[in-house]
């Protein structure tokens, strides 16, 4: 149990930071293309999955995974 607790811990903590990247990321993004806003997606992405609405949870959900996903690789070398 206690090996399943910090796989999870890890999940949890990829998915956090995943998230967290996406925001910097998007922010920086807004600030270089002189948008003159904050897009919370690439500017392209609402029109190929129906809407805003969507695509910022499509974005998140990607980021989210893919920090997940690192957060328990790096549990992977550890495992004994």
């Amino acid at each position: 149990m206690k090996r399943t607790g910090k796989y999870i811990v890890r999940l949890l903590t990829g998915m956090c930071a995943g998230i967290a990247a996406e925001h910097l990321l998007s922010y920086i993004l807004s600030i270089h293309l002189r948008l003159g806003y904050y897009a919370p997606c690439l500017v392209t992405l609402p029109e190929m999955v129906g809407g805003e609405l969507n695509a910022v949870a499509l974005q998140i959900g990607a980021f989210a995974l893919a920090g997940g996903l690192a957060g328990i690789a790096t549990a992977l070398p550890h495992h004994r």
